[in-house]
């Protein structure tokens, strides 16, 4: 993290620490439930892994981490990877504890055939992790109208992220009511509305931060910007 991105991180904690101490930014919620999932014994697959980074930092908490991704990595790392796509996963049926898609999900086209393969793959009762975007959430809504040019601009700005970064969305599986139904194998045990607050751009930041504070209430956290859920293998 460089110097500005420090600077603005303390800067929204004093704002989030006066205001609602009680907030988590995405990533350590999501941090949050992976770690409880996880043990000396759990075989774990992180679906879409990227660089591999999740693996990485948490792959000392399971027996077995492996980062499966379609795309080989730019740079090595010890940690395990497997270049495999998300329709056609080589591994044997029956033989993972935990699988995780983090903003993965909304990029998928045909999201029932790519979750009945990770049912395929689950042991019976094993655990997925899904972290992704909700489309009832204005933030997520609205730019789905824009030019798909214009908003990999947008948020290469207020994320400071690469082009190559930022991918198509389909938003097949979106909303919570689908989420909550899951799927004929996968039924959900755990669901959470969490607002993104990027502190990268300030402004932006206040922006998120009072939609977090608007929707606290239980009949409007359904309209912030992620959804993060746990599915048992039924």
């Amino acid at each position: 993290m460089n110097t500005r991105s420090e600077n603005n991180r303390r800067w929204a904690d004093k704002i989030i620490k006066g205001i609602d101490p009680t907030h988590q930014y995405r990533w350590q919620a999501y941090d949050q439930k992976l770690t409880m999932l996880l043990s000396p014994t759990t075989v774990w697959l992180d679906i879409g892994c990227g660089n591999n980074g999740v693996i990485q930092d948490h792959g000392h908490e399971a027996g077995v981490a492996i980062g499966v991704d379609r795309k080989m990595l730019h740079t090595m790392t010890p940690a395990m990877f497997v270049c495999a796509d998300v329709y056609n996963l080589p591994f044997r049926p029956g033989s993972v504890d935990l699988i995780t898609l983090r903003f993965i999900v909304e990029h998928i086209q045909n999201v029932s055939q790519a979750l009945a393969e990770v049912a395929h793959v689950l042991k019976s009762k094993g655990n997925t992790l899904l972290l992704t975007t909700n489309i009832w959430c204005p933030f997520v809504f609205l730019p789905r109208v824009l030019p798909f040019s214009i908003k990999k601009y947008l948020i290469m700005v207020l994320y400071r992220v690469f082009m190559h970064d930022v991918q198509p969305t389909y938003h097949r599986f979106n909303s919570p009511h689908i989420i909550m139904n899951g799927t004929q194998y996968l039924k959900k045990v755990y669901i959470e509305y969490i607002q993104d607050t990027n502190f990268i751009n300030r402004v932006f930041f206040l922006i998120t931060f009072c939609w977090h504070v608007i929707t606290k209430m239980l009949s409007t956290r359904y309209l912030r910007s992620c959804i993060l859920v746990i599915y048992k293998k039924v």
